[in-house]
């Protein structure tokens, strides 16, 4: 009777955690569809931006618009990664970063090797919440970097990344442009 029992009940623990396995595999669906989701609703917005700058008649208005979507498009690309992988709460940091200056260069009508970007990244993967105010970071350094440092359309931009303590990171963001003015 003993031994039943203990039969009875193991059996039961098992149905019992194929069924948290099965609740957990569909979560982990609806996470995916969810940044899935979010990833498009955030492209959306900066297809409408696109068609916003094409009516612009001044510069200024121009770059504060692609601007604002370069920032849209920093937080996207943290959603298309997390899409693209298993581990749900971080992403592969150096993908991201690249994909993110690719962007900016693109973006900012940089000729292919005129701006040439490199890199020194020892961190595997960030956490969300760490990836979203760096890639906003790193998006506002390029930006300026492209913007401001070299008048002469080429030169070179340096992202470096590396890990301090266990959850202290050291973010460096260089160029060989013109520098500050004097003044």
């Amino acid at each position: 009777v003993v031994n039943w029992q203990l039969q009875s009940e193991i059996l039961e623990r098992e149905r019992s955690e194929e069924r948290i396995q099965a609740a957990l595999a569909e979560k982990e669906v609806l996470l995916k569809e969810l940044h899935h989701r979010v990833k498009n609703n955030l492209q959306v917005i900066c297809s409408m931006i696109d068609l916003q700058t094409e009516f612009v008649q001044t510069r200024q208005p121009h770059e504060i618009l692609r601007d604002t979507k370069n920032r849209i498009s920093a937080m996207g690309l943290i959603h298309e990664n997390l899409y693209d992988t298993p581990d749900l709460d971080s992403i592969n940091c150096e993908e991201y970063i690249r994909n993110l200056v690719m962007n900016l260069l693109v973006s900012h009508g940089t000729a292919p090797d005129a701006v040439v970007a490199r890199y020194a990244i020892d961190v595997d993967r960030l956490s969300v919440d760490t990836a979203v105010p760096c890639g906003l970071i790193i998006n506002e350094l390029v930006t300026n970097a492209l913007k401001y440092a070299f008048p002469s359309r080429s030169g070179e931009i340096r992202i470096e990344l590396r890990r301090q303590q266990e959850d202290r990171f050291g973010l460096a963001v260089c160029d060989d442009g013109i520098g500050f003015p004097t003044e």
